[in-house]
């Protein structure tokens, strides 16, 4: 059966080489077709299972990724409309794990790979997808599909680093995104009773099993997303030829007003009762978690502690403070 699987991804892959080295080839005319006929079997679900749904995703992924020159507006129009059906059908994010999988791969290529080619009329389609995907749910998978997790900070990750302009617009959308990945580190708490679990988990996004709660390596790629607000970079611009007149900035200033909520997200991780943190856990998301104490003005740390957080979140963000102080000032004279 291995072997099998192994000769079967291998042809796979050459099929995807084949049809890539084919759609580059094609006349205009005929990839505008083809973008058609994907887009408009894509939407008609009555007709598409989803086992067909996957290869079709697929192969939208292939066409967006291979394509014939000039053809720019057409790949745009196909990717935002790609980019809606995913958010406006149940079956993309709710749908069997595979297809999910796939769909999360299209849009992280693309962000990646063709990121000069996003729009804002993209971005705020992604923005809805990813909230959809972390969004909390009743039913569970029997297992923690960590990848999903992963595939969503690649995505973020891509826009961060290289659309900052596109980012800077939708600020309180990457918070709140931000805030339930957070949130997703969150594991029971050992021996906890069947209510309280459930209690719990109503609270946890479909892909996140009771029993395998997220770990320190997924931790760790989400405290560098976080650190990753403080790079400065510059945007490179489709037909600009000169990236290095561009002023490097970063996301740090801009997000220093939606900081503070997404470092409340935190704090309610820490001090829920039915939750746990695990030490390994925390100390991966330290770094990134400094990172966001950094860009929160004073004021907004005073309005956080006032008016925010109970007598348990005062506490953590003493202790919190008093952790980034020390390592803020160490090695200076």
């Amino acid at each position: 059966i291995l072997v099998l699987s192994i000769t079967l991804l291998s042809a796979l892959k050459q099929l995807d080489l084949l049809l890539g080295k084919t759609c580059r080839k094609l006349p205009l005319e005929d990839y505008v077709h083809l973008l058609s006929l994907v887009s408009d079997s894509l939407s008609d679900l009555k007709r598409m299972p989803p086992s067909q749904l996957l290869h079709l995703v697929h192969l939208a992924a292939l066409l967006l990724h291979e394509h014939p020159s000039h053809s720019l507006m057409h790949i745009q129009k196909f990717a935002t409309s790609c980019i809606n059906v995913f958010t406006e059908h149940c079956v993309f994010v709710d749908g069997p794990l595979k297809l999910r999988l796939q769909v999360l791969e299209m849009v992280a290529q693309h962000c990646s790979d063709q990121q000069a080619a996003l729009r804002s009329l993209d971005t705020a389609g992604i923005w809805l997808l990813l909230s959809k995907f972390l969004a909390p749910s009743q039913v569970h998978d029997e297992d923690t599909e960590t990848t999903i997790f992963l595939k969503i900070i690649a995505i973020l990750s891509s826009l961060i680093r290289l659309r900052r302009d596109l980012v800077a617009h939708a600020l309180p959308h990457l918070g709140m995104i931000l805030r339930q990945l957070l949130l997703c580190t969150r594991g029971c708490r050992p021996h906890l009773g069947a209510k309280q679990t459930v209690m719990v988990m109503n609270t946890q996004p479909r892909w996140i099993s009771a029993s395998q709660p997220l770990g320190a390596q997924e931790a760790k790629v989400l405290g560098r997303l976080l650190e990753s607000l403080n790079t400065k970079t510059t945007v490179r611009f489709l037909g600009s030829s000169m990236p290095e007149m561009q002023k490097a900035e970063s996301l740090a200033k801009p997000f220093s007003k939606h900081a503070a909520y997404v470092l409340k997200a935190y704090i309610e991780a820490m001090n829920d009762p039915l939750c746990i943190l695990p030490l390994d856990v925390r100390k991966e998301l330290q770094p990134g978690i400094f990172a966001l104490c950094g860009m929160v003005s004073e004021y907004s740390r005073d309005s956080l502690m006032i008016s925010a957080l109970d007598a348990g979140g005062k506490a953590t963000l003493k202790s919190l403070w008093k952790e980034y102080e020390k390592q803020r000032y160490v090695g200076r004279g």
